[in-house]
């Protein structure tokens, strides 16, 4: 019987010592240590297993690859994602990794930046030590995963291109420990895990061309048990800065992220609690006042900066405008929502990153959040200057920003919110509001950064 809930290259349980026919399919390009015949270079583009593509060894390289894969929670995990949408989980460095799958057929559309070499595996098998195991030797377990990568069935193109000489990539990985988090691919409590061994073929792509490319490979182990078959297709640069409104990112709805953010924001906004899942809840700057009376035809305009650093490969939320219904202390009726078609119609969020404008007018409905409540409803820590208590449902408009590269990135959000005279019954005059924000993110590693260096 398995010891696991998925399918992962481990032993089963038991005193039958024999790994599970995993499949590796964790991607990512990658380069080998296997001896290769004398000769030019079949795969031009490609490294060869015996090259130090940025100072690893494909052996090195590989380990890599799997303390990328374990130490994504398994719901926001490249290997598992279907759609690409998390390709860019955990990537850092010179050197992007792509992902299997768990056996069957996947297609990813992913963007990946210019400039980076990309390290798969076409199939690949490891061994993790779990603290029930028996203590083995390395020369005792590469034997316990070896078998399974022999007389593999491989393919690979790239852009229509086959790879040649496929089976010459085979590598087997130093010796590693790797750091999984709570909700991991593993079936193992949070920590690190050691000793970790790995067999498989991998390939190190050089950087792509800027533009669509497309990578296709398939992988069948040597007892026919796993196989495997992923397509990729790539767009080479600048990647999106936001995630798509109906996706998933980062294990959570569009939905899910703004009332996730709302609640922090109205419980006090603790800069420690502003950290979920490795996403950064974007704080809010301190508008000053600049002018206007606050109606309609006359806007009071608040302006606001703020600085904030972030580590590399950190999404972050932001909110453009939120309405927000309330409960009060003093007698006062419970707030009733604001009609959607309202809220939207007033808002007219223009934000910018980097001078790219990434939600205006234009398609700022797909990112809108219809009346959702609280549940539970989030409780003030103390009340507010008139008297509400409590937040029950929020409505508005926001994003899921990708993470950003390495310097310093502007964000500006511009945004009129105008509610005409009778158009709300708790705004019989109507209301105007202008906010104009920005935020300087410089994105750098910590003085001591953690996790691997693939520098």
């Amino acid at each position: 019987m398995n010891r696991s809930t998925v399918t992962h290259p481990r032993r089963l349980a038991g005193a039958d010592v024999k790994p599970l026919t995993l499949l590796a399919v964790l991607g990512l390009l990658a380069f080998g240590t296997a001896n290769v015949p004398a000769g030019p270079n079949p795969n031009p583009n490609i490294a060869p297993i015996n090259s130090r593509p940025h100072g690893k060894s494909y052996s090195q390289w590989a380990a890599a690859w799997w303390q990328w894969a374990y130490r994504i929670p398994a719901d926001e995990n490249p290997v598992v994602d279907t759609t690409g949408e998390n390709s860019d989980e955990g990537q850092d460095g010179p050197v992007w990794f792509l992902a299997g799958n768990f056996g069957g057929t996947t297609v990813r559309e992913v963007f990946v930046p210019e400039d980076k070499s990309l390290f798969f595996p076409i199939l690949n098998q490891n061994w993790v030590q779990f603290p029930t195991d028996p203590p083995l030797t390395i020369p005792e377990l590469r034997p316990i995963i070896r078998p399974y990568m022999d007389n593999a069935t491989l393919f690979c193109e790239i852009d229509g291109k086959a790879v040649k000489n496929l089976s010459s990539y085979r590598e087997e990985s130093v010796v590693f420990t790797t750091t999984v988090p709570d909700g991991s691919l593993l079936p193992l409590p949070a920590g690190d895990y050691a000793p970790c061994v790995d067999d498989g073929y991998y390939l190190m792509l050089d950087p792509l061309k800027k533009g669509q490319h497309t990578i296709h490979f398939t992988g069948t182990n040597g007892d026919h048990s796993f196989s495997l078959d992923v397509t990729y297709h790539i767009n080479v640069g600048t990647p999106p800065h936001i995630a798509r409104p109906d996706s998933n990112a980062y294990g959570k709805s569009l939905t899910e992220w703004l009332e996730t953010y709302w609640r922090w924001y109205y419980t006090g906004a603790d800069p420690a609690q502003s950290i979920v899942r490795r996403v950064q809840l974007l704080p809010l700057p301190a508008g000053d006042y600049v002018s206007g009376t606050g109606t309609p035809a006359d806007p009071a305009l608040y302006r606001g900066n703020l600085e904030i650093t972030l580590p590399p490969g950190t999404p972050f939320v932001l909110p453009e405008f939120a309405w927000v219904s309330e409960r009060y202390n003093n007698g006062t009726p419970d707030d009733v929502p604001m009609n959607d078609a309202v809220a939207l119609a007033a808002a007219h969020p223009v934000l910018r990153i980097d001078g790219l404008t990434v939600l205006s007018d234009e398609n700022k409905a797909a990112f809108y959040v219809p009346v959702t409540p609280f549940d539970p409803i989030v409780v003030y820590p103390t009340p507010s200057s008139y008297g509400s208590i409590a937040a029950l449902s929020f409505q508005g408009v926001g994003i899921v920003g990708r993470p950003l590269t390495e310097g310093v990135h502007v964000i500006h959000l511009y945004e009129p919110l105008i509610i005409p005279a009778g158009a709300f019954y708790l705004l019989p005059d109507g209301l105007g509001l202008i906010y104009d924000n920005t935020w300087t993110v410089t994105v750098a590693k910590p003085p001591h950064g953690d996790g691997d260096d693939r520098n």
